[in-house]
């Protein structure tokens, strides 16, 4: 289990190091990304919210009494539904489509290991 903290730190930390690091540097492309996924990190909190504005969190049973969070049932549910060739995601920003990535199951234990070591 780990709290909403762990999960920005480490989503944060996935975003630097294996995203950012793959756009070339003092690119708009990288300014970009970085921004609005810094944006998005920072509202994390009120996408996993787990008062009674969210019964869907709720129901899903991923989060105790004191809102933590278990990232070994989300990780393992997404690695269930990327395929090994992986999965494309298109990165656009503003209407604007930037390029995309493809999201490996490898990539979803990496990206499961920053939250847990943040």
């Amino acid at each position: 289990m780990v709290n909403i903290g762990q999960i920005k730190r480490g989503l944060a930390n996935f975003v630097d190091r294996e995203i950012l690091t793959k756009i070339p540097g003092g690119t708009l492309k990288k300014t970009a990304v970085g921004t609005m996924m810094g944006l998005y990190i920072n509202n994390v909190e009120r996408l996993l919210s787990t008062d009674s504005q969210n019964p869907l969190i709720s129901a899903l049973g991923i989060v105790d009494a004191n809102g933590n969070i278990d990232v070994n049932v989300l990780a393992d549910a997404l690695k269930q539904n990327v395929p090994e060739s992986g999965m494309r995601i298109d990165i656009d920003v503003l209407g604007f489509h930037l390029g995309d990535m493809t999201l490996h199951p490898a990539d979803v234990d990496l990206l499961r290991s920053y939250i847990l070591n943040a």
